[in-house]
């Protein structure tokens, strides 16, 4: 897991192939929800209507994601 941070701007970055898919959406979950709490222990408020999760690779890539019915929101981007 990479990061990126700007003023109030986040950026995780998780790298990993087509078929592990499932896991990275699950591990990337885990992490939002250690940065929510600190936020929220720091007197912040995360704003998940701007958290968003959006997949890159190459067209090839991206169609062999194996995306479960519990995972299907993750074809809008949306986190």
């Amino acid at each position: 897991m990479s990061f990126h941070m700007y003023a109030d701007d986040y950026q995780l970055y998780f790298h990993c192939q087509p078929e592990d898919a499932l896991l990275a959406v699950f591990s990337i979950q885990q992490h939002v929800s250690v940065i929510e709490q600190w936020m929220t222990a720091s007197r912040l408020r995360l704003n998940i209507d701007k958290t968003k999760l959006m997949w890159t690779g190459t067209k090839y890539n991206v169609s062999l994601l194996l995306l479960t019915s519990e995972t299907q929101w993750c074809q809008s981007g949306l986190f």
